[in-house]
């Protein structure tokens, strides 16, 4: 290994400190958009799909940039394509599941995204030759049965199934890819562009879909403007520096606990009733988290590879 590797491994690993700050910050981003599932839907159900996308992510991109007036200007070049694909591939996320949330159930959307746990490692995998520990795919493999004990009701798939489950792939390559490319001094930077591409996108589509829509009412408006900058903006810069200092595979199955923290809040909020299924999937994905944060050796999993892709 070259000096520069050498030096390029520590600074990846980081203090197991700062390892745990990161997962602690990235359980209270997954809390804060499973708890917010209720407000999207209600505002799903008076504006269309791409312009509820559009204001969401203008409205983040915006508070970014307030925020942080710089944070895009001191991207390199690489640096910059790299958030631009980052952003493509989240804006395909959100795209595709959107979509397939109009001819499919909640229920089995939410599974069906959910399977973004497995798919992430194999993209990571592929793209960066991540290598995946035994304990990983057990944390994996939890995961996969608490989201379905959450979310699956029969085991029937649909048209808008397949397009959720292209969406998921798009949630993968978007964490296995802040994982290996993210770090501490690009992640807000990273974080505008990834919003503002996914606004970008949603605004070409709207274009083709009779154009942007406002929101019918203020309350709308409050709710887009709580989403845009605490479960966008926010969220996006804190998980964007959360997987500079974890693996793909950690990152995935932290995020997976979505499902759960959207049940918890549907009992809390909406006053859903409590079921043996909500307390077996809860307990399922806890336990994969677990796995995954305390590996038999050390911080295997929780930590990055140190070798890069290099990317023109």
């Amino acid at each position: 290994m070259s000096t520069a590797d050498a030096k390029d491994a520590v600074r990846l690993a980081g203090p197991p400190r700062r390892a745990g700050l990161a997962t602690v910050a990235l359980m209270a981003v997954t809390i804060a958009w499973g708890t917010t599932y209720v407000m999207s839907k209600a505002l799903v159900d008076v504006m269309p799909v791409s312009s509820f996308l559009f204001w969401r992510f203008a409205i983040a991109t915006l508070a970014l940039i307030v925020l942080a007036p710089r944070a895009v200007l001191r991207l390199s070049g690489r640096d910059l394509r790299r958030a631009l694909l980052v952003g493509a591939a989240l804006a395909a996320g959100f795209g595709l599941q959107s979509f397939g949330l109009q001819l499919t159930t909640a229920t089995s959307s939410g599974f069906v995204t959910g399977m973004f746990v497995v798919l992430t490692p194999l993209v990571a995998g592929v793209l960066f030759g991540d290598r995946i520990p035994a304990r990983a795919w057990l944390g994996i493999a939890l995961a996969v049965v608490g989201l379905a004990a959450l979310s699956l009701d029969g085991l029937s798939l649909s048209r808008g199934d397949a397009l959720t489950l292209a969406g998921a792939l798009g949630f993968a390559v978007q964490i296995a890819a802040l994982a290996r490319w993210s770090t501490s001094s690009t992640a807000v930077g990273m974080a505008t562009v990834q919003m503002g591409t996914v606004a970008a996108v949603s605004l070409v589509v709207s274009a083709f879909a009779g154009g942007v829509v406002t929101p019918p009412e203020s309350s709308a408006w409050l709710s887009l403007a709580f989403l845009g900058v605490v479960a966008s903006a926010v969220a996006f810069a804190v998980q964007s520096w959360s997987q500079a200092h974890m693996s793909a595979t950690k990152g995935a199955v932290i995020i997976a606990t979505e499902t759960m923290w959207a049940a918890v809040a549907g009992v809390t909020i909406a006053h859903d009733p409590i079921t043996a299924r909500l307390v077996t999937g809860s307990v399922l994905l806890l336990g994969a988290m677990a796995v995954v944060q305390f590996p038999a050796s050390g911080l295997l999993i929780g930590r990055r590879p140190a070798r890069r892709l290099a990317v023109p």
